[in-house]
């Protein structure tokens, strides 16, 4: 069996929010690297490609990181900051696979493998497991983990902290997913290459998208009104991630109490598919085991930090009170009951 070299490493890590030796922007390989500056960060791009449509671009992630330096109080970090034409050139990736077998669901995977270079990954698994690499599609991956009868759910990112670049593909989002993902990611470097936090995984991921989507709306109130399109679509996304966080957390509470009883598996199939037809008019669907298992990390808590949004939903100060989330999970989830009584000031 040719197996890939694999390092064992912590959630926070695995998911690209932790200092990997990336560099610092820029490194587009261009001779005609240009500088634009606005509001107060500077951003990258080979003269070739800078177009209206990209200065535009720096524009409004100008004023979005402006606004998190001056409501949230952000440092600056690397995250998109350069414009990678991906005609000519390969942007940075962060490539996921979840794989889990087709009667077995976690909270989080069993374990998290790394894969430094392309080879075949061949394990046999007996609970949820997640691969990632910069360097490996893991394509061959879920083809081979598809064709044995396991669940899986593939990812192939380039939003993610440290290091995220802007995209053609990014530019295409609209402007309240713009607002919403650059915060998202911010808050993760700002957290953890900046505040110093430790946070598990399914803490930092809940607070990150709670930040993301409450920063969204506070910047679309200041600069377009809450009477905008741009809002509508923000409060929408809301909503719609509420949704999405009950559907994942109950499927995952039901296909768990179902594979605990080990029924055989001409009771159990059906059953099974009964709960995962939940999502069958979902924007995820179809659902999986594993795929479960790969949004865990940002469900399963949303309804905790929610609630804390509810009752502070001012961003700055909804901000001031996560940031002293303490890094332990029970430590957390107890810091966030309470969090939703708090002002900014307490601990």
């Amino acid at each position: 069996m040719i197996k890939k070299a694999i390092l064992g490493i912590g959630a926070a890590l695995s998911l690209g929010c932790a200092s990997m030796g990336v560099p610092r922007v820029p490194s587009l390989d261009c001779d005609d690297l240009i500088e634009t500056e606005k509001h107060g960060t500077v951003f990258y791009s080979c003269r070739q490609d800078t177009t209206d449509t990209v200065l535009e671009m720096f524009d409004l992630i100008g004023r979005v990181k402006e606004y998190g330096k001056n409501t949230l109080g952000f440092s600056e970090t690397v995250n998109y900051r350069q414009y990678v034409n991906t005609d000519r050139e390969e942007p940075r990736w962060s490539y996921r696979i979840y794989i889990a077998p087709r009667d077995s669901i976690s909270l989080e995977p069993a374990d998290e493998v790394f894969l430094p270079y392309s080879q075949n990954y061949r394990e046999d698994i007996d609970e949820p497991l997640m691969l990632w690499s910069r360097n490996d599609n893991l394509l061959d991956e879920e083809a081979y983990y598809n064709e044995n009868g396991y669940d899986t759910y593939r990812r192939a990112l380039t939003n993610f902290s440290p290091g995220a670049t802007i995209t053609p593909e990014f530019i295409l989002l609209p402007a309240e997913r713009q607002i919403d993902v650059v915060t998202h990611e911010d808050w993760h470097y700002n957290i953890n290459q900046v505040w110093g936090n430790d946070l598990d995984n399914d803490l930092e991921e809940a607070l990150a998208t709670i930040m993301g989507k409450a920063g969204a709306l506070d910047f679309i109130t200041i600069n377009y009104g809450r009477d905008s399109a741009a809002y509508g679509s923000a409060l929408g996304n809301l909503f719609r991630w509420i949704d999405v966080s009950e559907t994942i957390n109950t499927s995952y509470s039901l296909l768990e109490n179902l594979y605990s009883q080990n029924l055989p598996w001409e009771q159990e199939e059906p059953i099974k598919q009964e709960i995962l037809a939940r999502a069958d008019e979902w924007y995820f669907a179809p659902l999986n085991n594993a795929k479960i298992v790969g949004f865990l990390p940002y469900t399963r808590l949303f309804p905790l930090v929610y609630n804390v949004y509810v009752t502070h939903p001012d961003a700055g100060e909804l901000g001031r009170i996560l940031m002293q989330c303490p890094d332990d999970e029970e430590d957390g989830i107890e810091f966030l009951r309470r969090a939703r009584y708090m002002s900014a000031k307490q601990r």
